[in-house]
Formats: structure tokens, sequence, C-alpha cells
């Protein structure tokens, strides 16, 4: 790849050499290659060095962005991954970083990824044309895990990533926001990187422990009234808004009165339509049938008085 010039409009651009190998570069879209140089910006501005499409040792992975401490102390690979991948795969090659001593961390844009929470992953948007995090973070409030901050930037989440003030934490329960990797504890102890290289773990201050306020329960309002229900307390049964809520006995008797009504017209008019439409053939027969039984019932009955 070289730059060049067109001349007819002076407009400079690289473009690849005639039969030149290869380029990783044409492998990969706009926004994969523009993802990587925001968080190589971002890594840098964190105060790490940051290189793109490194390779390992043996040629076993390729880091995206890796970042590295100036003096050597530790290495992070910030991987942009939009295109799909399965758990496994992701997970493998997390654990190939691992084995040469580099941590990473996974970047997507992309809404419930299957593999959110396999790896250390954050998920990013553009807030006011910079890039931020909008998914991944979480902290423990001493009881139980509370949605993080959304919309850090991304200097300032790689910046707690690298003094280790952010923790890889893979979830054992549901939790609100769909939290699944980075976790924030107060009760986790802080690795702090020196100047000269060398790190230092500082214990964390322990949760503060807040008993809850308590609950004051005042007597139950009936919902179609709104006052007091004093003694035995009534569930509503019919259908409408107050169904499944407290009500007063007379209240929902009140409420029912008119349903009541209601039903009893609606069979009175079935009745009448039955009543008034046309009988069928088969109805007149028995209606004739009937009548005759009768009359021969009666005839029988004369008899047996004489």
């Amino acid at each position: 790849m070289y730059a060049k010039v067109f001349s007819s409009s002076g407009l400079r651009f690289f473009a690849h050499a005639p039969g030149a190998p290869k380029c990783a570069l044409a492998e990969e879209s706009p926004a994969h290659h523009l993802l990587k140089l925001e968080l190589a910006a971002a890594a840098r501005e964190a105060g790490a060095h940051a290189e793109l499409e490194v390779r390992g040792p043996d040629g076993a992975w390729r880091a995206d962005v890796l970042a590295s401490h100036p003096a050597g102390a530790w290495r992070t690979a910030l991987e942009a991954q939009l295109s799909p991948i399965t758990p496994d795969d992701i997970a493998a090659r997390t654990e190939r970083m691992l084995e040469d001593g580099v941590s990473s961390v996974w970047f997507s844009d992309r809404v419930r990824a299957p593999w959110f929470g396999t790896v250390p992953w954050a998920r990013v948007e553009t807030v006011d044309g910079a890039l931020a995090i909008r998914e991944g973070l979480a902290k423990f409030s001493g009881k139980h895990w509370e949605a993080g901050p959304r919309g850090v930037p991304a200097a300032e989440f790689l910046r707690w990533v690298f003094a280790g003030r952010v923790v890889s934490h893979r979830r054992r329960a549901p939790v609100p926001d769909d939290l699944r990797s980075y976790s924030v504890s107060p009760a986790s102890p802080v690795t702090v990187t020196r100047a000269d290289g060398t790190t230092a773990t500082q214990a964390a201050k322990s949760a503060r422990k807040t008993a809850p306020a308590p609950q004051r329960r005042g007597p139950a309002v009936c919902a179609m009234c709104a006052d007091p229900i004093e003694g035995t307390v009534w569930v509503s049964r019919e259908q409408g808004a107050c169904r499944g809520k407290p009500v007063h006995p007379a209240c929902e008797k009140v409420n029912r009165a008119p349903v009541t009504q209601l039903r009893a017209a609606k069979q009175e008019a079935k009745r009448q339509a039955k009543k008034d439409r046309p009988l069928s053939l088969v109805e007149e027969n028995r209606l004739l049938l009937a009548r005759q039984d009768k009359i021969r019932e009666q005839r029988q009955s004369r008899s047996a008085l004489k």
C-alpha cells in the first residue's frame, strides 16, 4: 500500500500496488476499521501505548489494538467485534491471548450479542461524535447489583481498566439491565500501577451498610370509593379496573347490581329473540305431538272418572 494523488483533483489517497499480496485491511469493513482507530485513540488518551494489528509470538492470535503500559507492566488487547461469532470461538481466542499474558476486552455496538458475558465485554455507542460505553458496567451497592453509569467516555473506561478499578465479573443470577461482564465492587481490592511500572494492591473501602427505612402500612383503601377499609378486606371479583383490588362489600354489591341487571337483560333478550323467530318444521311437529299427548291424557282422565 502506498500514497497516491489523483491528478485531476489533487485528492490524496492510499492504494495497493498491482500484484501486491492480500492485505488484512481489505478483509474488514469500514465500521470495524473505524472502531479500531477509535479504540487506539482512546487507549493513548488513557496513557497507554497502542498498536494496531499486533500478532502473537507464534502467530496464534492477532489483536486489533494492543494497549500496553509504557514500562511494560501489562498488555491488554482491545478487540472490535462487529461480525457474528459464537461464544465458544470468542472464548478460545481469549484463552489463547491469556496464555501469552495478554488480557482482552471485547467491544461491539450490537444489541444482546450471544457472546456477551462469555468474555470481558462492553457495548459502545457514539455520543456527540465520541466513543462511549453504552452497556457493560455494574456496581455492587452492598446487597445487590445495580446498573452502572452509561455514556462513560471510552478513554475514561480504559483508564479504569488499566488501573484495575473495574474487574471482569461473570454473573451468577439475573441482574437489572442485563448486566453480564464488567462490575465495580467497593469491596474488591484495587491494583495501582506506579510510574516506574511496579504495581501495588490496595484494599478498597468496605461497602457501607445501610438499613432499609421502615415501611409504614396504613389501612387498606377501597379501590372504588377511596375510603379506608375497616375490618375484613374484600377483593373485587368483577371485571374491570378494580378486579383483584381491596373494596368494601357494599361497594362491591353496588357495582355488581348494574352488571346483574345487564346480564338479566341479555338473557331476556335472548329468550325473546328465540320466541319471536319462526319455528322450524321439526319444532312444529314437536309441538303438535306434545298437544296430542296432552289431549290424550285429558280424555283418559275423563273416562276414568265416569
